[in-house]
């Protein structure tokens, strides 16, 4: 993004500020920060602050998927029937979250109620559109930008075929979670 922007290695010191990512910006110790669009500037204007964001794709990184779930192999061998009990109630909290927004928030609420503010209201509200049906990140092209993204900034040395970075072999099938849920 840096180097899109015209900036090269002299230009920028990196800072190491862990988590607190958002402290470091208000108190001034960083100038900028990694963000989520969906959280991090509606956050700084509830510091009252005026944000500046600039999305990653408008700066040479592709466009991401950003819920991954990662686990090892051996894992993955051993414990099949419990990663796709996970991955199918993720699933299931996608569709329930996108067929009823409000509902969806209250429960959250409820669970968590030092969090039923309204910068995570806003933050809910924002993040409806980028779920994917059933968690199902599938785009093979959108995957391949990210690799051959990450090959050209050498922060992978090799290629992989496409198929062993991810699999959608563990989530319900399209349409399998309506069907469970005896909805039309």
């Amino acid at each position: 993004m840096l180097a899109q922007a015209g900036l090269g290695p002299g230009d920028y010191t990196l800072v190491y500020t862990g988590l607190a990512t958002l402290p470091a910006l208000l108190s001034g110790s960083v100038a900028a920060v990694g963000a989520f669009r969906n959280f991090e500037p509606f956050a700084v204007e509830e510091a009252g602050r005026t944000p500046v964001f600039f999305p990653q794709e408008e700066y040479g990184v592709p466009n991401t998927y950003e819920l991954l779930f990662v686990a090892h192999p051996a894992v993955v061998r051993e414990r099949t029937r419990e990663i796709r009990a996970v991955l199918g109630a993720v699933a299931e909290g996608i569709r329930l979250t996108q067929e009823d927004p409000p509902s969806a928030f209250a429960l959250f609420a409820r669970a968590f109620p030092e969090l039923a503010d309204e910068l995570n209201r806003r933050s809910f509200e924002a993040t409806l559109p980028l779920y994917a049906p059933g968690a199902r990140h599938e785009d093979t092209s959108r995957w391949a930008a990210v690799q051959d993204f990450l090959l050209a900034a050498g922060m992978m040395v090799h290629r992989f075929p496409i198929v062993d970075l991810y699999t959608t072999d563990f989530l319900p099938r399209k349409g399998e979670l309506v069907a469970q849920a005896g909805v039309g």
